[in-house]
């Protein structure tokens, strides 16, 4: 697969040799770290994968770095982020569940726990600017905030969701979206306040405050874009008008074709199977292809935005003369999202002019989340690939990797020890409170500064995937997957904000389901998948290799017990 252009074999190496001297030369000063991350955007969302959105930053981004192929996130929100931050799986780092409190289980206290210690701490310990702006969803406390983890200036939201304007709508029903500014709760938004805007605007803000001293930087730029409701611009909307008339079963068969003719897939690759619940476009009411259809022209508007807001930052970064020191990655926190709503959740005012406006409370729903990731099964909150295989990029200026993509398997708590080791950073230093979790990622660090990588998982090691009852454990070119009935967190009731140390629940609400030892909740039974042949998980091999599941049972025994992840009451101690 070839994604660079107009580049000859000749300026190639020419490229390398002078990789090799600024890594030898100038790396003597230190990296600064870029971050950023969209909330729930589909793999296909992306121009370099095939979408007709105009993405041309993140574009020009892979075109000039490395497109990580086989990366993953958690399959949820704040889990990913738990293991952004930590270096380590969310079911150690505090979100075992999302923003739920589990018997005081540790692991399931319900945002980022104190026997983690953040990234950003980390890096601010060996002298680096932190600055973060955006979706936080890592506890609602003072002493869970950014400030209080390691981030000298911050300015975020704290729920997993909200208004993308400055009405500060909450995504519970009659609730007021919180913010906090370096540590303390803001009050009032501007009147124009709009999210990808003002998170950008801020970390531009932070950034000028550094620019011409000697520290480098860590910056966590954290959209909250496009997660729902699905908002934007009327001027952005504009522009994608009658785009999506045709449908999301139209657009789901375009882009799964655009990815495979630009080589990101065999040729004879089909698409996944869709889920039982999918409706197909032509059932759909006049009135309820109109909706849908202005939605994704929304949707489609607040990516493009968003896009817009990054080529602002790497503008600024190449003005200041600070780009080509600076190490980028960009990356989704899961799969796209196929929610349609839930009756705790706020309801808006959407009459088919009004979707995108504030006031508004649109979904994405499933039939356009089956195209955002056309090429993998299920979309977010599931263990199938579409849920955490997600878009992502890493570029590194003048320390330019050799190769145009990677398929080597890598996972959000992989981040931390690569930028701590780019830093010359210690990642688990001796001195160390011996009570703090150790961070348990593996480092691509030889990706990124152009070193020989090696893959730093090997054939026999296994990864597993965990959340609300959905689980995969991999080894290798085989994978076991559970599908649960509905992910048992949308299923949780939700009387009203949640507490500061996240929703109290017991053991008990999950004791129900499969035999002992599987994921918490109903679904399965386990599937087994080869995802050399079959990356669509289209068929389940499991009668034909019963050993190979045995196997891979083992594996999540293992998985279940290093990690303390909850399942079904019965298997060894409930406690661990």
């Amino acid at each position: 697969m070839k994604i660079k252009t107009g580049r000859t074999l000749v300026a190639a190496l020419f490229g390398v040799l002078l990789n090799a001297a600024a890594w030898a030369g100038e790396s003597e000063k230190p990296l600064n770290f870029l971050l950023i991350v969209a909330d729930d955007l589909g793999y296909l969302d992306l121009g370099v994968f095939g979408s007709e959105i105009e993405t041309p930053n993140i574009d020009q981004l892979a075109n000039e770095g490395v497109v990580l192929t086989n990366y993953h996130t958690a399959p949820m929100c704040a889990p990913s982020r738990a293991e952004l931050m930590s270096g380590t799986d969310h079911h150690l780092a505090g979100q075992g569940l999302m923003d739920v409190n589990v018997d005081m289980r540790p692991g399931y206290e319900g945002y980022l726990n104190g026997r983690v210690v953040s990234l950003a701490s980390r890096l601010k310990r060996v002298g680096y600017h932190t600055f973060m702006t955006g979706k936080w969803h890592l506890g609602q406390g003072s002493d869970q905030s950014p400030r209080a983890r390691g981030f000298e200036r911050s300015f975020v939201t704290l729920a997993g969701g909200a208004s993308h304007y400055g009405d500060q709508i909450g995504v519970l029903k009659d609730t007021r979206a919180k913010y906090r500014e370096d540590g303390n709760l803001v009050d009032n938004l501007p009147e124009d306040f709009y999210s990808s805007d003002y998170y950008t605007d801020k970390m531009l803000e932070f950034l000028r405050t550094q620019e011409n001293d000697d520290k480098p930087f860590f910056a966590y730029l954290s959209f909250t874009a496009p997660h729902w409701p699905i908002q934007a611009p009327e001027a952005d909307v504009a522009k994608q008008k009658g785009r999506y008339n045709d449908g999301y079963d139209v657009l789901r068969q375009k882009r799964f074709e655009a990815w495979k003719s630009r080589g990101f897939s065999r040729a004879d690759l089909k698409p996944p199977l869709l889920t039982k619940d999918h409706r197909a476009w032509t059932d759909l009411t006049p009135d309820e292809q109109a909706k849908s259809a202005r939605t994704m022209e929304v949707y489609a508007a607040m990516v493009a935005r968003m896009d817009k807001q990054i080529g602002r930052v790497f503008d600024y970064l190449r003005k200041s003369g600070q780009w080509e020191n600076t190490v980028v990655l960009f990356q989704s926190d899961n799969g796209p999202d196929a929610t349609t709503g839930n009756p705790a959740f706020t309801v808006g005012d959407n009459r088919l002019d009004n979707i995108g406006r504030p006031g508004s409370w649109a979904y994405l729903g499933p039939g356009w989340a089956s195209a955002g990731s056309a090429q993998y099964f299920l979309p977010k909150s599931y263990a199938g690939e579409g849920g955490h295989r997600v878009p992502a990029i890493v570029s590194a200026p003048n320390l330019r990797a050799t190769q145009t993509q990677s398929d080597a398997l890598i996972a959000t708590y992989d981040v931390a020890p690569t930028f701590l080791e780019l830093a010359g950073a210690k990642v688990n230093p001796a001195s160390e409170d011996e009570q703090v979790l150790p961070v348990t990622g593996r480092s691509f660090a030889a990706l990124i500064d152009g070193r020989e990588f090696v893959d730093a998982r090997g054939a026999n090691d296994a990864f597993g995937r965990e959340h609300s009852g959905n689980a995969s454990i991999q080894r290798g070119d085989w994978k076991l997957l559970w599908v649960g009935d509905q992910p048992m967190y949308l299923g949780v009731k939700r009387p009203g904000p949640p507490p500061m140390s996240g929703r109290p629940m017991d053991q008990a609400r999950f004791d129900r389901g499969a035999p002992a030892g599987t994921p918490i909740g109903s679904g399965g039974p386990w599937r087994l998948h080869n995802l050399k042949d079959d990356p669509s998980e289209r068929e389940d091999l499991s009668a034909q290799y019963p050993d190979i599941v045995q196997a891979l049972l083992k594996e999540w025994d293992q998985f279940v017990e290093e990690n303390g992840v909850m399942v079904k009451s019965g298997y060894g101690d409930p406690a661990h």
